[in-house]
């Protein structure tokens, strides 16, 4: 009787302990310096180049881009997050010293920022993909 009595409260306490435990998912904390590559899809004979974002708590954004004649073109910004999503919107000024407006998103998967897309809401209405978005320690 005391066996199974035992048994008993062994097998209760291990299926309340295997059916109570809920898994925590940390979320990904996105902030940080990323290095990357971006594209226009009107100049893809120009190839991929250098991106480089700063995502800062709070929503602030800096992004630093390389333009086909290697000036370097800067600009502020904010982002959100929206599950998995971030939404990028920065104005960036080029060598020339015009600003124009852009739109990005990215999709953040754990801690890895996958490729995304951009496009100007300014300007010549260029747009293009980041690709290669890896963060910086």
């Amino acid at each position: 009787m005391f066996l199974r009595f035992s048994w008993g409260i062994l097998l209760t306490t291990l299926l309340f302990t295997a059916c109570s435990k809920k898994e925590i998912k940390t979320p990904a904390v996105p902030e940080g310096l990323w290095t990357g590559k971006y594209t226009v899809q009107q100049a893809p004979q120009s190839g991929a180049r250098p991106l480089y974002l700063v995502l800062k708590p709070g929503g602030s954004l800096l992004v630093e881009a390389v333009a086909d004649n290697g000036a370097l073109q800067l600009g502020p910004g904010t982002w959100q997050r929206s599950a998995e999503v971030l939404t990028l919107s920065y104005i960036l000024t080029g060598p020339s010293g015009n600003a124009i407006a852009h739109e990005a998103t990215v999709t953040l998967s754990g801690n890895v920022l996958s490729a995304g897309s951009w496009r100007q809401t300014g300007g010549t209405g260029l747009s293009g993909g980041f690709s290669d978005l890896t963060r910086v320690p």
